[in-house]
């Protein structure tokens, strides 16, 4: 049974992440809507990602499943928007907003392979509750796989973090 002050702790928790959430989907809806991208060969995607595990060194330390769900906004461009919510290492909610900035992409047995590196911020980690609210940089790289529907993403530091997500493409 949760004490007051636990409920109370877990309810702050939750709003802050909600109120990353969705400031992160309104700027994916503003770059959607209103077309602040610039226009480029190629055709915008919008993703949608289960977040499922990761993978730490040394093993053992943390939770490995980590489950969530993500929007992956992809520029005409190649580059994205993506953010989201998981169940992070520590097991607490975590918020994530990003540019993922493309570095390199190859197409290849009917597949489209990419390097991004991703700028933005996330937010669960710290020491106490006032830690855990605050929003923190993201910087990471991460590569994607696609098909034309479905596609995998592993993001992180190998040696350090690995996460791995599945992506199915929306009409």
């Amino acid at each position: 049974m949760l004490s007051a002050r636990q409920l109370d702790a877990l309810i702050r928790a939750w709003l802050v992440s909600g109120v990353v959430l969705w400031i992160a989907i309104i700027v994916l809806a503003v770059v959607m809507v209103i077309g602040v991208v610039p226009a480029h060969a190629g055709e915008s995607e919008t993703w949608v990602t289960g977040w499922c595990c990761s993978r730490h060194w040394p093993a053992g330390e943390h939770r490995e499943r980590n489950f969530g769900a993500g929007l992956d906004y992809t520029l005409a461009n190649r580059d994205a928007v993506i953010a989201g919510n998981y169940r992070n290492s520590h097991d607490r909610t975590s918020s994530y907003i990003a540019y993922g900035l493309r570095t390199w992409s190859a197409d290849a047995v009917g597949l489209a392979f990419e390097g991004r590196v991703l700028f933005g911020t996330v937010s669960g980690y710290g020491s106490n509750e006032r830690a855990r609210q605050m929003l923190r940089p993201l910087i990471l790289p991460s590569f994607t796989v696609r098909g034309r529907r479905v596609g995998a993403v592993v993001m992180g530091v190998p040696g350090l973090l690995l996460g791995l997500g599945l992506e199915v493409r929306l009409p």
